[in-house]
């Protein structure tokens, strides 16, 4: 299920209540940030602080304004609080928190999540790795001349617009 939170200065804004699913559930809720004043050009992170006193998690907020909810999220029921990080050069905003709510249920056994939600640094990093390997595969595909073929057809010539000298130094003078 995909979650709509929206970013204005230091708000974040969400539907009420704010339900995240139920207690050990996972890779089922999904949010999706909308940027508002104060959002624009910062690099997004969430960090959930889980019910009951569990220890914080950060998830890296992709390219399109999107984060799934980690595992240690929902891992108990309870009331949680979202809070969203934008990062700029010399820029750190920090959202207000945004409480959300894991709903409890009877025992259901079975395994917990087998891996944890890896830090923000090895998200950072592994999106990088990806994104250079993507980038030496497309070099990679141009140096082979995949990418050479036949000219294709010519299209339709453009029509160009000419600007007599008097225009251009009107131009020129009110810049």
């Amino acid at each position: 299920m995909e979650h709509k939170i929206e970013l204005i200065e230091y708000a974040a804004r969400t539907e009420t209540p704010f339900c995240l699913g139920t207690a050990e559930s996972y890779g089922v809720e999904r949010l999706r940030f909308v940027r508002g004043m104060g959002w624009e050009n910062l690099e997004l992170a969430a960090t959930f602080h889980p019910p009951r006193g569990a220890d914080p998690v950060q998830v890296r907020i992709d390219a399109e304004d999107a984060a799934d909810v980690p595992p240690e999220a929902t891992a108990v029921g309870g009331v949680g609080e979202l809070i969203v990080i934008g990062y700029q050069d010399g820029v750190r905003r920090c959202s207000c928190g945004v409480r959300y709510r894991v709903d409890n249920h009877a025992p259901v056994g079975g395994d917990p999540p087998a891996d944890l939600t890896p830090s923000l640094t090895q998200q950072i990093l592994a999106a990088a790795n990806s994104a250079e390997k993507t980038a030496q595969s497309v070099r990679d595909d141009a140096d082979s001349g995949k990418f050479i073929g036949p000219p294709g057809p010519k299209g339709d010539a453009g029509t160009a617009e000419t600007l007599s000298n008097l225009e251009i130094q009107e131009i020129i003078n009110m810049l």
